[in-house]
C-alpha cells in the first residue's frame, strides 16, 4: 500500500482532519503484526493507525 491509498482509506472512515506527520512503522514485537501508516501530528487529537495489508483504519494513542 501507498501513502495516498492509505490517506482515502483514512478519509473513507471518516478521519478527516488534516495532520501534520505520517510515519510508516513495522512493529517488530512483542507480537507479529502488519506494517502500518500512522498519521498524527496535533498532541490533542488520537492518531490515526491504517494496517497496510488489510486496510483496516483505527484511531488510538
Amino acid at each position: 500500500m501507498d501513502l495516498p491509498k492509505a490517506n482515502d482509506l483514512k478519509n473513507e472512515a471518516g478521519y478527516t482532519e488534516p495532520y501534520g506527520a505520517v510515519t510508516l512503522r513495522n512493529p517488530l514485537g512483542p507480537t507479529v503484526s502488519n506494517p502500518y501508516f500512522i498519521f498524527g501530528g496535533d498532541p490533542m487529537k488520537p492518531y490515526i493507525f491504517v494496517d497496510t495489508v488489510t486496510g483496516q483504519v483505527h484511531a488510538g494513542n
